[in-house]
């Protein structure tokens, strides 16, 4: 969840970090997610952003009502956010600077710690949560003051149209591999073809349509065709993309870091064999000198 960009940044000249006013609804284990407030300070719609992590109390039944006491105040001052990329911690990454104000801010629920490699929460728990944000801005430690300012953002089609080409052209390729439908369709996948079920890709496919047209009948039935039809062209479509990438992006760039890797190490043997030469022919005029 983000804000979209803002038209012009929030300033944050005396303001000593970010704080977000909300509670946890749904369950006891909120220590169980990776929470994460986002913040970007500067136009770049790049994928590097500074991310701080923050530990949420855990739902109780008080927590159902709008009692205002019930409302917990996240604090993560500025100095804390680190850049990354992704999940990545980006190494000897630049501090966070705030003088020239914020551009966006936003919130993530996440299964990933903000290390220097991918590392996933060991007890993760997965599937629906409830948060309630009340507010979100900035705080000044010493006055105990925050700031909950009104900023104008930019409509949908602007922020579109500021994305870098690269986004643009990325982001619909994106999708077919890592939407939230993709995704589901996916685990159902695995399910239908688990060792239980024992069913290849394509029957699993006849499957879904059959059930669907029992239960919605003649209508089911066309609309599971289509259903089908959409997701064999979408694995078409995947395995057309994926093969692409691999022999037109993977494999060269694998080729040409070994090739350097190649090169650079017959560079070394050749300076090591150069200066051999010359150990060589010291020793020798040495030896004559003797």
């Amino acid at each position: 969840m983000r804000t979209l960009p803002f038209k012009s940044p929030l300033n944050a000249t005396g303001y000593d970090g970010v704080y977000v006013k909300c509670r946890f609804v749904s369950d006891d284990e909120p220590q169980k997610r990776v929470w994460k407030v986002t913040m970007r300070t500067d136009s770049s719609r790049g994928e590097q952003v500074y991310q701080q992590q923050f530990e949420l109390p855990s739902a109780n039944a008080n927590n159902m009502n709008d009692n205002d006491n019930e409302w917990t105040q996240i604090k993560i001052p500025f100095d804390s956010f680190i850049l990354v990329r992704g999940a990545r911690k980006v190494l000897d990454g630049p501090k966070l600077d705030s003088t020239q104000g914020v551009f966006q801010l936003g919130m993530t629920m996440s299964k990933f710690i903000i290390a220097e490699n991918m590392t996933a929460m060991d007890d993760f728990r997965d599937g629906f949560f409830q948060m309630h944000i009340e507010s979100m801005g900035l705080y000044r430690t010493e006055v105990d003051a925050i700031a909950e300012p009104t900023v104008e953002t930019l409509t949908e089609q602007e922020a579109k149209k500021k994305r870098p080409l690269i986004l643009k052209v990325l982001r619909p390729i994106s999708k077919i591999f890592f939407s939230e439908q993709a995704n589901r369709r996916k685990s159902a996948m695995k399910i239908l073809m688990g060792k239980k079920k024992g069913r290849s890709r394509l029957g699993a496919i006849l499957y879904g349509m059959r059930l669907r047209a029992k239960n919605n009948g003649f209508s089911g039935m066309i609309f599971s065709s289509i259903e089908t039809f959409k997701i064999i062209g979408i694995d078409v479509i995947r395995t057309v993309l994926s093969t692409t990438l691999k022999f037109g992006l993977f494999y060269p760039l694998v080729f040409i870091r070994r090739g350097i890797t190649t090169l650079i190490r017959g560079v070394k043997s050749f300076g090591q064999w150069v200066r051999s030469l010359f150990v060589r022919d010291d020793k020798d005029e040495s030896a004559k000198m003797a």
